[in-house]
């Protein structure tokens, strides 16, 4: 949780009211209580989300997202850490979301990135994940739902987060993604490095670990970040099967 904190808290004032979807032992809404906010808190187990309501003194709603009826509520953020990714249809959750927000209102997502994978090679489709996101597929998600990504970090290993504002993104070019190709490319990569650089030990000493893995690879944020995920660079091979450029 406490990589989360510097991207989310500037977006956070005294008095907003956040939701958090999957609230499991409450440490974020902790946080955001912390902050001055005001947070509701989600999560499918009733005992967890009971056990959570008693000790922090907020609401937190038992159930699926999904079936939850908000009654025209709305929040000036919506934060969802490691979730996503365990959605059927991520894109209709999202589109929720977006009911949600107060104008003006922003999602934040943390996600585990495809494309900089931190376990091992046979574990890196996991199948609790539904979906499996790169930073591009993520951004494309967003804007399918009503979003524009204003912010995005990368960590080296493991994390994507985004933040995202609900808005008119009509005039907005959609973010272009990886060919499918380059995503196969990546993962047969990662296979080799994952032995070579001894990652299967270093990952598991927790101060080695939080440094090396989640140092920022990129942090990208307003017209930067708009521009990336909007102009990638494409090559082809020799076979004539187009890659995109790793920037």
């Amino acid at each position: 949780m406490l990589r989360c904190v510097d991207l989310l808290a500037p977006h956070v004032r005294a008095g907003d009211e956040l939701l958090e979807i999957g609230s499991g032992d409450g440490a974020m809404l902790r946080f955001l209580k912390g902050l001055g906010a005001l947070p509701t808190g989600i999560d499918i187990d009733s005992d967890s989300a009971a056990a959570m309501r008693q000790e922090l003194g907020v609401p937190v709603l038992a159930g699926a997202f999904e079936d939850i009826d908000f009654q025209g509520r709305r929040f000036d953020a919506v934060v969802l850490v490691h979730l996503i990714e365990h959605f059927f249809e991520p894109v209709a959750m999202l589109r929720k979301i977006r009911t949600l927000l107060k104008p003006g209102g922003i999602v934040f997502v943390e996600t585990p990135n495809i494309m900089r994978p931190k376990v091992g090679p046979r574990r890196i489709f996991s199948l609790a994940h539904n979906y499996h996101f790169s930073p591009r597929t993520l951004a494309l998600a967003l804007h399918r739902a009503g979003f524009r990504c204003t912010t995005l970090r990368e960590f080296r290993r493991d994390s994507i987060q985004v933040v995202a504002h609900a808005a008119a993104v009509e005039a907005l070019a959609p973010p272009l993604v990886e060919p499918w190709q380059e995503v196969i490319a990546t993962i047969k990569r990662y296979q080799r490095r994952y032995l070579t650089t001894g990652q299967f030990l270093w990952r598991k000493v927790p101060w080695l670990k939080d440094r090396l893995m989640y140092h920022p690879r990129r942090f990208l944020s307003g017209p930067r970040l708009r521009d990336w995920l909007e102009t990638p660079r494409i090559k082809f091979n020799r076979h004539g099967t187009p890659t995109l450029v790793r920037t």
